[in-house]
């Protein structure tokens, strides 16, 4: 809002009311002049002044009541903005008001602003709007609410409901507010009510809403512009949204109780239009749900009539349809439903309203059974073609041709007979069509459809009161989520078949007890609530199972037949609760019904089901285990149906049936008695018998339907349902496994239940006579039905065979006896259930007519539950150990008695049964052994020889020759799982009852162990045998003898253990001799042709000569060594010397495999003696044993082998290592190990294969091999210190590491950039133990350092080819050819080395003697430097070449430390060579490498880092190399023919170093070093050709001012004497013409190139190049006598030290020239700072050459 606009609005309307509306003029001009004298700073401000003002709005209400469109419409505009910026003054409210209402009449654009002022007024002045103004806005909303125009008429509806909720919503406020006061009385029957402000109105408001309804007029309302219609809407959203309004003002209520409640129980059944009696339907039901306890008798009547008008002659259609609907969302609000049960049906001299409304559903539920497909059983609605969820359970109901199924051949336009949600339902309930005024057409299922949803609605809403009050407290604490899981399965909602086939099953968990019966309840606080349940079921159960029994058999889609099971299983497991025995057995009754199909009864009349049973029956011994383990099919679908009978088939729904029984079976298994438990029993019977049946019938019911589809017959395939059946199994295992929670009166039901399901003992022995006339068990008659008549409901169900009925009774007698294994063993054998179980089953296993998987299946049932009992004994007392041990081992008795009678061959010919049994029998004894065997009365003899009765042969001889006996005898086994069996009980004894077997038996043990061993039927029980010994070995040591061989004289023999073990009476003697007997034993394993079981050998066997080794002496060890580990030694090695001999390439893998296993001896082996060197040492003939193992490591080191290298070289380390920690320093055991150490490197296997063992990290590596070699020598260094290395050629030494470096193979991705690898950690190591030896000194050392640096630094190509290089002369991998790494990290440990050996020889040594080692390492260190910003150069922190760089410079400085006082000529000779090297050094210094060769540039901040570097370098080399050099040069004024090029070589390198861009082509000289000014004043043409810039910009400036230092005039200060003097003025000659050409290289390349560049500046570079040799030039006082050799003569140079600026006078001249002829203007890099100096520089060079021109002398 702006004063602007009104401004505007106010002047129109006083141009538009100049001639008919003088007032309404006169009011805007004084509203005008008004406005005009407010100072408007915000439109705040101007709201709060206009409030201020009420004549402001007199123009504006006059206006409106003229009644001109022009004038009317900017009115209301205006009063709307002042509306919604709040400008109005409340006490124009009501002229405004009035004015708006006025022209309510007007045009659309009028309205629509008359309706956006509205609500601006009622958001801002809120408290203002009450009484009369509120309910002027009523009916201005209510006038414009009969428009024409759409949007008009709804925008005033929802203003007026808004306006409405308003009122209502400040009586909420009022309530809350206390210091509200009463503004009037109304009377409510015989009392009177005090209403408030707010109160007031909103009675008035609903009083005349509440007329309107009722037709009797209003008080301040305007009935006529108010709908009947609108006004129940209004009344609903004020019911639905006030209630706690209503509940507190009495006034309200008794509006609703006299006036609303009967106008709507008259409207209701009266002929009204559609649109109205919805509302009001509407409009009652908010009645009823929001204020039933205040409106009990108008709600009873309400209830009443609506149940009466769902009589189809008491309504129309839809009005039914209607008031179901109500009734529906009632039901669904169960706390109200059971309000109303209270209030009503348990009311004397009250109508029952909730029984009847049950009976009314069930009288429904009966009108039309055609429309519903009532049959016999529910099937799928005919042509339900919209559901592709259903299509599968169709197909399934077709193909099994069930009666009342319409066949596929239904067209579309077919009448839909049935109910589904696809159909069934409006696609809008009738009480949410609002916007119609007529009813639509409805399905005609849509009612029952309702019904089903009150029957589910009903059951739920009971089951969600009663069953958490009946939840245990640990049960409660899981909440309400827990509650649905005694309902259905997780996946229950989905019902599809496509659905069920991913249907996730949980595993079963420990059942726990969740639910309590109702007398469990009698002191609980709901109490009361539970008998109101109690009795709401007990009134209602006959009504809803009728209605549950007439849907269970009518044609339901998937969705509604699951809900309807639901609700079924719900109220069974309410009333089983609840204790309601009747209803709840009535209940298990209909779902049975509906589980089994009705045509099982044909079942065993059936010919297919005959050949079915055939097929069973004459199934194999494992077959028919594997189907009595997994009695359901993974799929059932329909056989064809003959015409004589038909096959039943389950479906979906008969599963659904049968897993709702299930889950109430765990739900309420403590309460059921023994006649509902047989109801639910018979029928998972029934269900899991036909899908075993089916599942024979499937692939000729496939085949068929594969050709229907085909012919186009049938396009739907049968439903799997996988799904569905492991639900069914999931939910029985559940069920069975809570039964451990009943009470054994329970329990006994359950197992009476279940037995009387099959036949009795006797008709097993029945099969006597049919088996001796018929031997061929597949054509034995089908099994009789039962004789006694079994029903389900009075629906007779035909008897199963006896093959299933015993395979069923064993499945589930397995599962409840696993459940109830703590009630097995502590109850009484009769009241537990014991005698029961183990009765039926001892029968089945002994009848020797019985088929085979029945009598398996019934053993390992009872194997389980003896074993079960006895496994649960641990924490029970010991009198019940007895019984319960007593109990199981007759069991078990009886069951393998007799086994072997019936075949006297062998073994071998006895039946698969009787050694499955006799398997059976092992494991039980063996479970027996592990819980009771300290009490054990079998003898141990009887225990081993039954447990090598698994082997034909299992007597081995003991003879010499047993090893190779043994290993060419192959090891036969009865059994593989008798003889894994067998194996337990012996890993049994040997874990843990090793104590109780005597002495004298522990021999056949250790020979039952070796069989085991060696059988190859079984690779784990091998491999578990060998741990075995390691059991034995430690109880051996475990006695009070222990083994020690102290009683051995000398080394033993086999024949002579044996002995000792057969006939010795002296502990010692006999644990000593089983001990060596068990290793030898153990031995034969250590070779044998797996290679798993070696390594277990051979990890058993040093284990235990390991854990023995603190108890045997010095003598003990050398016996236990030359009979076990040489012996072990000798095998491995003559295994591997005859495969290389014949030849092993033909099976590498083999050969690997015994290379692995060789490693693991050697390994051992070595530990073992360093862990036990102390003592092994203190024996006398331990030298023997020394040479002998070390020939043994030689011949096993003639294999090629890395991995056996790596352990041979990595023991002797450790040898040596424990010798030195022993002390045992003795120089012949050095002799073996050096000499094993030089002739077998491990670079020396070429051929070799790559081997993968425990000591090798891959197959690609030789790293470690080459590590623990140079290792070796370190250890043995160090560990005998007397030994010099010295003694061994250095040649020898030197090739030996030049292989451990040059061809290693290291790891994929490996870096020794930072860090050195581990055998060149090693290497370094033995350079700096040489270091300290005379090898130090020799040449072949350092030419290993400078070889070892060049490899790190230059390409493996240049290296190829340099012949001063020495590669290995090994074949074999080196770094040109294999995977390397960079000798970084290496090769910088060599250089300090290096720096260090050749410092020390500077310090000790001659310069004569050293000379040549020092100039080599100089020229090594500088080659280093060049390879900076080279591939490999670039590598290293510090990087390589800097660390080059610094130990170079060291040297110098070193050398010009001892060069000081050297003044023999040949000394200084070797000095010059010396200091030769040093330039070379300097070159490589100012050289930038390979930076301008690379591709990808570093960063700039790393390239000005390097350039700092090498100028701090090459100062502080300059400080040494050129006072040598002038040194040099004093020397070389004797000897001029011998010294002339190492100062013109550093000169020349200063030279290219000074050149900031590469020089042109004829820029310089040919021969700098001869004739370095032979063109000096020549100028090559001119080119515009851009120049390469060197991207280290400061060393050509560092160059340049070095070179102008070299010729400039020595201070006073640095001048020494006359010699000094004499070689700087010869080291300046050699100087002084580089320095003349370079100078003229940059004028000379200025006068060519400049003129061709026309207006193009000069480049920066060049510029800032020319004024630096500029103010060189003219700052530099130069020799005088370095020119002497110029071109000119020195007599017209002067002698003021400025001759070389008249030496380059006639090029400054031509410069000069070509300066001032570049263009000036608009040219500003000719004026710059650069220019400008330049400039001036060239005035003041011709200058100088002017004023010291010495003319003088030219005219003398």
């Amino acid at each position: 809002m702006s004063g602007a606009i009104f401004q505007s609005e106010l002047s129109s309307l006083i141009q538009e009311s100049k001639r008919k509306h003088l007032d309404v003029r006169a009011a805007a001009e004084k509203s005008l002049g008004e406005l005009k004298t407010l100072r408007i700073t915000s439109e705040t401000q101007l709201a709060a002044d206009l409030l201020r003002k009420p004549s402001f709005v007199e123009p504006f209400i006059l206006a409106c009541k003229s009644r001109n469109t022009k004038l009317v419409s900017s009115s209301v505009i205006c009063l709307q903005r002042l509306a919604a910026s709040h400008a109005l003054p409340p006490e124009q409210l009501k002229d405004v008001l009035e004015a708006l209402r006025e022209v309510t009449s007007s045009g659309f654009d009028v309205q629509i602003k008359i309706l956006q002022t509205l609500p601006s007024l009622l958001q801002t002045y809120a408290s203002d709007l009450h009484g009369g103004l509120l309910f002027t806005c009523l009916d201005i909303c209510g006038a414009l609410q009969s428009s024409k125009t759409t949007v008009v008429s709804s925008t005033a509806s929802a203003t007026f409901q808004q306006l409405v909720s308003s009122a209502f919503e400040r009586i909420t406020d009022e309530d809350a507010a206390a210091d509200s006061d009463t503004v009037r009385e109304v009377s409510i029957g015989a009392g009177t009510v005090r209403l408030k402000k707010a109160a007031s109105d909103g009675f008035d408001i609903f009083s005349d809403l509440c007329g309107i309804a009722d037709g009797v007029g209003t008080q301040r309302l305007n009935p006529n512009a108010i709908p009947l219609v609108f006004a129940l809407d209004i009344i609903v959203t004020v019911l639905e949204s006030n209630e706690n309004v209503f509940q507190t003002h009495h006034e309200l209520l008794f509006i609703c109780r006299t006036r609303l409640a009967p106008a709507l129980l008259r409207h209701i059944p009266a002929k009204h239009p559609f649109s109205a009696t919805i509302r009001s339907l509407r409009v009652l039901y908010q009645l009823i749900s929001r204020q039933f306890e205040h409106l009990q008798d108008e709600s009873g009547r309400a209830l009443d009539l609506l149940i009466h008008l769902l009589d189809p002659e008491a309504s129309q259609g839809w009005k039914r349809a209607a008031c179901m609907e109500l009734l529906r969302k009632l039901v669904l609000n169960f706390p109200l439903l059971r309000q109303i049960f209270l209030s009503f049906d348990l009311q004397e001299g009250r109508k029952d309203i909730v029984s009847k409304l049950m009976a009314a559903l069930a009288k429904i539920a009966a009108e039309k059974p055609t429309i519903i497909g009532l049959s016999h059983q529910s099937t799928m609605p005919a042509r339900q073609i919209d559901s592709e969820d259903d299509r599968p359970e169709q197909a399934s109901l077709e193909a099994a041709g069930v009666e009342g199924i319409i066949g596929s051949t239904v067209t579309a336009e077919s009448h839909i007979t049935g109910i589904g949600n696809a159909w069934s339902l409006p696609k809008t309930p009738c009480l949410e069509q609002l916007d119609k005024n007529e009813a639509s057409d409805l399905p005609e299922t849509y009612i029952y459809s309702m019904v089903l949803d009150c029957i589910s609605s009903f059951s739920e809403g009971l089951a969600k009161f009663v069953m958490p009050l009946s939840l245990t407290r640990s049960a409660r604490k899981r909440g309400q989520a827990q509650i649905d899981e005694h309902f259905q399965d997780r996946n229950d909602r989905n019902v599809s078949s496509e659905e069920s086939r991913s249907t996730a099953v949980t595993p079963v968990q420990e059942p726990q007890k969740v639910l309590r019966p109702v007398s469990a309840l009698t002191s609980n606080s709901q109490s009361e609530s539970i008998r109101t349940a109690a009795a709401l079921v007990t009134f209602c159960w006959p009504a809803f199972l009728a209605t549950c029994a007439t849907f269970l058999n009518a044609a339901l889609d998937a969705e509604l037949y699951h809900n309807l099971v639901r609700a079924v299983q719900k109220l069974a497991q309410v009333a089983g609760v609840l204790e309601l025995s009747t209803p709840r057995d009535a209940l298990l009754t209909t779902l049975s019904k509906a589980a089994v199909p009705p045509q099982a009864l044909q079942i065993g009349h059936n010919t297919n089901v005959g050949k079915a049973e055939q097929y069973f029956v004459s199934k194999s011994t494992e077959q028919a285990e594997v189907v009595a383990t997994q009695p359901v099919s993974a799929s059932v679908t329909e056989s064809p149906v003959s015409n004589k009978a038909s096959v039943s088939t389950l479906t979906t729904r008969n599963l659904l049936c049968v897993r709702a029984l299930l889950h109430l079976g765990i739900a309420l298994g403590p309460t059921l008695s023994e006649q509902a438990w047989f109801i639910l029993l018979e029928t998972l019977q029934e269900a899991e018998r036909l899908i075993m049946l089916s599942s024979r019938l499937q692939v000729n019911r496939n085949r068929k339907l594969a050709d229907d589809v085909s012919s186009g017959k049938n396009g739907t395939s049968p439903s799997n349902l996988t799904g569905e059946i492991v639900a069914v199994e999931t939910a029985s295992k559940k069920m069975f496994a809570t039964s451990s929670d009943y009470e054994n009166d329970a329990f006994l039901g359950l197992l009476r239940a279940l037995f009387s399901l099959s036949t009795s003992t006797g008709c097993i022995d029945n099969r006597k006579d049919v088996a001796n006339s018929n031997p061929n068990p597949a054509s034995r008659p089908v099994g009789r039905i039962h004789q006694s008549s079994r029903s389900i409901s009075g629906t007779s169900f035909k008897a199963a065979t006896e093959d299933h009925e015993v395979l069923f009774v064993l499945n589930k007698t397995s599962e409840i006896a696993k459940s109830n294994l703590q009630r097995l063993v502590t109850e009484p054998a009769n009241s537990s259930g014991w005698s029961l179980i183990t009765a039926r089953l001892l029968q089945v296993v002994r009848s020797t007519f019985t088929l085979a998987d029945i009598r398996l299946r019934a053993a390992s049932l009872l194997d389980t539950v003896v074993l079960g009992t006895l496994q649960i004994l641990d924490e029970q007392d010991e009198q019940l150990q007895r019984v319960v041990q007593e109990r199981g081992v007759l069991v078990l008795n009886s069951q393998v008695e007799g086994l072997y009678q019936q075949s006297t061959s062998s073994l071998s010919e006895t039946s698969s049964v009787d050694l499955a049994i006799h398997e059976r029998a092992i494991e039980a004894l063996s479970s027996i052994v592990e819980h009771h065997g300290e009490n054990l009365l079998i003898g141990w003899e009887m225990i081993f020889k039954l447990a090598g009765t698994s082997f034909e042969e299992h007597t081995p001889p003991f003879d010499s020759d047993i090893q190779d006996d043994m290993q060419a005898r192959e090891i036969r086994s009865r059994s593989v799982t008798l003889t894994s069996t067998a194996f337990r009980l012996l890993q049994l004894i040997g874990s843990d009852f090793l104590n109780l077997v005597p002495l004298n038996h522990l021999l056949d043990f250790i020979d039952i162990l070796l069989l085991f061993g060696r059988q190859r039927d079984d690779l784990n029980v091998s491999l578990t045998s060998t741990t075995f010994f390691w059991n034995l070995a430690d109880f051996l040591h475990s006695s009070p003898n222990h083994p020690s061989l102290s009683g051995f004289s000398d080394v033993p023999t086999e024949e002579f253990l044996l002995g000792k073990v057969n006939g010795s009476k002296n502990p010692a003697d006999v644990i000593d001799s089983l001990w060596l007997v068990l290793l030898l034993r153990l031995n034969v394993l250590t070779v044998d042709p797996r290679l798993e079981m070696r390594k277990g050998a051979i990890r058993v066997m040093l284990r235990i000569l390991d854990a023995s080794g603190p108890y045997l002496s010095p003598r003990g060890w050398y016996i236990c060594l030359t009979t076990v580990v040489e012996r072990l030694l000798k095998s491995h090695a003559s295994l591997l010397s005859n495969m290389r001999k014949e030849g092993f390439k033909n099976d590498p893998t083999m050969c690997d495999e015994w290379y692995a296993s060789t490693v693991a001896v050697l390994e051992g082996s070595i530990n073992l003696v360093c862990h036990f060197s102390s003592t092994i040492i203190e024996d006398e003939h331990f030298h023997l044993f020394w040479e002998q193992f070390f020939d043994l490591l030689g011949s096993i080191l003639t294999n090629p082998s890395l991995a056996v290298s790596l352990a041979v070289f990595r023991g002797v380390a450790s040898l040596f290592l424990s010798l030195g920690k022993a002390d045992y320093r003795n120089v012949l055991t050095a002799e073996p190990a050096l000499k094993l150490w030089i002739n077998h490197h491990p670079a020396n296997v070429v051929d070799h294969f790559q081997i993968e063992s425990v000591s090798t990290k891959s197959h690609d590596s030789n790293e470690e091999a080459f590590t623990a070699h140079a290792e070796a020598l370190l250890r043995i260094s160090e560990a005998l210190p007397s030994v010099q290395l010295g003694q061994i050629a250095a040649e020898d030494i030197m090739k030996a590491l030049r292989k451990t470096v040059l061809q290693c193979v290291h790891l994929p991705y490996g870096s020794d950039v930072q860090k050195m690898a581990p055998e060149q950690e090693s290497v370094i190591s033995i350079l700096q133990l040489l270091s300290r030896t005379e090898t130090s000194k020799s040449t072949e050392y350092f030419k290993i350092l400078f070889d070892f640096i060049k490899v790190a630094c230059e390409d493996e190509t240049e290296l190829e080819m340099d012949p001063s290089f020495d590669w290995p002369t090994k074949q074999g991998p080196t770094l040109l050819n294999a995977q390397s790494l960079s000798l970084v990290a290496f090769a910088s440990k060599c250089i300090n080395i290096l720096e260090d050996n050749v410092i020390r020889a500077i310090q000790e040594e001659s310069l004569l003697n050293t000379s040549q080692t020092v100039c080599s390492a100089i020229i090594a260190l500088s080659n280093t430097v060049k390879s900076k910003y080279t591939a490999k150069g670039q590598r290293g922190d510090p990087l390589l070449w800097r660390k080059a760089t610094v130990s170079g410079l060291t040297i110098v400085e070193a050398v010009g430390l001892r060069s000081y006082n050297i003044m023999d000529k040949e000394e200084l000779l070797a000095l010059k060579e010396i200091y030769g090297s040093a330039v070379e050094l300097a070159n490589g210094i100012l050289a930038s490498g390979g930076l301008v060769n690379l591709e990808r540039l570093p960063e700039d901040n790393v390239i000005l880092a390097d350039e700092e570097h090498d100028i701090a370098a090459f100062r502080r080399l300059s400080l040494s190399l050129i006072p040598a050099l002038t040194r040099l040069k004093e020397v070389q004024v004797a000897a001029p023919q011998r010294m002339p090029s190492e100062i013109h070589r550093f000169v020349i390198s200063l030279f290219h170093a000074s050149m900031v861009a590469t020089p042109q082509l004829a820029d310089l000289p040919s021969d700098l070093f001869s004739s370095p000014l032979s063109s000096f004043m020549w100028i090559r043409p001119g080119t515009i050709r851009e120049l390469a810039y060197h991207l280290r910009g400061k060393i050509p400036y560092l160059a340049l001012d070095t070179m102008f230092k070299l010729i400039a005039t020595l201070d006073d200060e640095t001048v020494q004497d006359a010699a000094s003097v004499a070689g700087h003025l010869a080291f300046a000659k050699i100087v002084a013409p580089y320095v003349l050409l370079r100078a003229a290289h940059t004028f000379k390349s200025f006068v060519a190139d400049q003129p061709l560049r026309g207006p193009m500046p000069m480049p920066s570079k060049l510029r800032a190049e020319m004024l630096h040799v500029l103010r060189l030039c003219l700052e530099l006082r130069s020799e005088d006598g370095a020119f002497l050799g110029t071109p000119r003569s020195h007599t017209c140079l002067g002698r003021d030290g400025r001759r070389h600026l008249r030496v380059l006078y006639p090029l400054i001249l031509q410069m000069w020239k070509v300066w001032r002829r570049v263009p000036r203007y608009g040219f500003p890099w000719i004026t710059d700072s650069d220019g400008v100096e330049i400039e001036k520089c060239l005035h003041r060079w011709i200058e100088i050459c002017g004023e010291h021109w010495e003319l003088a002398n030219l005219e003398s």
